[in-house]
């Protein structure tokens, strides 16, 4: 009886064994196998991305603000409170008009470069 014991002891061992075995070798190819497929996808997003098949939206903004004045004696709180507005109401002669433009334009242009760019509009 205590003979039957080992032997099913180190019958259970040696499967537990090999098995083991069998799965370290078995992991070299996974390994291999999962390297591979990563290689792979890299591959393919190098073929799916190129910086000179592109479309660009190009828009551009200028904003205007015009304002005249009259020479005299003008109110300091009509003049405008922007940067770079030379004019004084006190150094305008009268008789004489000054006026201060700062313009608005809108401009948008799509532009391809390349012909395998898709137009995104359509």
């Amino acid at each position: 009886m205590l003979n039957k014991k080992g032997q099913s002891v180190l019958e259970a061992t040696a499967l537990i064994c090999i098995i083991l075995t069998a799965l370290l070798i078995m992991q070299v190819y996974v390994k291999r196998a999962y390297q591979g497929r990563l290689k792979q996808e890299a591959d393919t997003l190098g073929t799916q991305y190129s910086p000179g098949h592109t479309a660009s939206l190009i828009i551009s903004t200028t904003s205007t603000y015009s304002v005249s004045y009259t020479g005299g004696e003008t109110a300091e709180s009509d003049l405008p409170d922007v940067p770079g507005f030379v004019p004084d109401a006190k150094d305008v002669p009268d008789g004489m008009t000054v006026n201060y433009v700062d313009a608005t334009t809108h401009f948008d242009r799509k532009e391809t470069v390349s012909a395998f760019a898709a137009d995104s509009s359509e």
